[in-house]
């Protein structure tokens, strides 16, 4: 083939329909950190790299970046070898799953809780009735729900022992 006239496109112009060839470079990068060996082995040199990042150049042109990137997430997620181009590309044309945004988790109302639990404490100071097991169950399920059981034996605790409620 001395006499070809095939010239590399890394060696001209980067076509502006492909896209664009920093991509290209960074798509190969990533996919050689997320699949190692399993994608190094198949580049044996910079030409083939160059080649590889011609072939999906040309293949991704007019894809988006979010679009790469939803490939990028797909494969990761979903492929434990490197993704064909053709397998890539569905990819990152595949509309992503809707997600359901959570409400944040409820805060707790510490200044009602203390209250509470002081309310109750006072109860049981007064009538104490029963044992020290039966409160902690009250204090714990239908005094103040929010609490754990240790937190309620431990309060329970401190009406054996008025100076730990000093502290």
């Amino acid at each position: 083939m001395e006499n070809s006239t095939y010239t590399p496109t890394h060696e001209k112009s980067w076509p502006e329909n492909w896209m664009p060839k920093p991509w290209a470079t960074a798509l190969h990068k990533k996919f050689s950190l997320l699949y190692l060996q399993k994608f190094t082995s198949c580049f044996p040199d910079q030409e083939a790299v160059n080649d590889w990042c011609e072939v999906w150049g040309e293949a991704l042109g007019g894809l988006e970046g979010e679009q790469i990137k939803a490939g990028l997430d797909y494969a990761r997620d979903h492929h434990q070898w490197p993704p064909t181009c053709a397998e890539f590309k569905a990819a990152c044309k595949s509309k992503p799953k809707a997600t359901i945004a959570l409400p944040p988790p409820p805060q707790t109302d510490t200044v009602n809780g203390k209250r509470r639990v002081a309310e109750i404490l006072a109860t049981l100071k007064s009538k104490p009735v029963n044992g020290k097991e039966y409160w902690t169950k009250i204090l714990a399920t239908k005094g103040l729900p929010s609490i754990s059981y240790e937190y309620a034996h431990k309060a329970l605790d401190n009406l054996d022992n008025p100076l730990a409620q000093q502290q």
